[in-house]
């Protein structure tokens, strides 16, 4: 059921607790709503409410470690993971690269491996 429709697919062999089908989320008591298309798992339609991708060729976009969700983006085919100015952690999700890095190693300015154009590259020993 989408917002706003008043029809839906009853699934009868579900066992419902609080937690809705693959690709759906709980809107209260008994209601499961779409998320977005690019999100396996959600916490509302929004296409930046992401908990898990629905395709393996995509990675969750998050802004910060301590989010929860985020967007899902296809995989870079230049880098097999995050695309630029991201970096890929443990957990397989992408945060941003520090300032003017292009690809880097984490969050910080000093972990720069390549810089975006018209940025100088220091290396630090």
């Amino acid at each position: 059921q989408t917002a706003g429709d008043t029809t839906g697919q009853c699934f009868t062999s579900y066992n419902y607790s609080d937690d809705c089908q693959p690709g759906y989320y709980s809107a209260g008591p008994n209601t499961c709503l779409k998320c977005h298309s690019s999100c396996q798992r959600c916490t509302d339609s929004d296409v930046s409410s992401c908990l898990e991708c629905s395709s393996q060729a995509s990675m969750l976009y998050k802004t910060t470690s301590g989010d929860t969700m985020g967007n899902c983006l296809p995989v870079d085919p230049e880098t097999s993971g995050c695309q630029y100015e991201f970096y890929e952690t443990a957990d397989h999700f992408c945060l941003p690269c520090g300032s003017g890095c292009k690809t880097c190693l984490n969050g910080s300015s000093n972990s720069c491996t390549s810089c975006l154009t018209g940025t100088p590259f220091i290396h630090h020993t």
